[in-house]
């Protein structure tokens, strides 16, 4: 099988950030776009090679090294119905109830 249904985990909504648009996964599946989630071997000037030595003919590379999840929690003041902070109650270690609430805190 291919296109994004052979690797799309099922999961609850509210468990994974919510896709930007409507069309946006169906991109995964159009002729010329192709979901692969294959470790990296190398960069080369055509584009990338996996691991199991298929080349991968590219004309952008977007490097995306990862999300700051607590500059993005702490990014302004927030306080809970108590007055208390939510970056003081985050810690080092945000959490939050499915994902998507804090007690105290409803709307955030």
């Amino acid at each position: 099988s291919s296109g994004i249904n052979a690797e799309w985990p099922l999961r609850p909504g509210g468990c994974k950030r919510i896709t930007p648009s409507d069309s946006y996964l169906e991109a995964f599946n159009k002729e010329n776009g192709h979901l692969v989630t294959d470790k990296i071997k190398g960069i080369n000037k055509r584009g990338i090679v996996t691991m199991d030595e298929k080349a991968h003919d590219l004309d952008v590379i977007i490097y995306a090294t990862g999300f700051d999840l607590l500059g993005s929690v702490n990014a302004f003041e927030v306080s809970g119905v108590d007055g208390k902070s939510l970056a003081d109650d985050h810690s080092d270690a945000p959490r939050a109830f499915y994902g998507m609430t804090r007690h105290l805190c409803p709307n955030y």
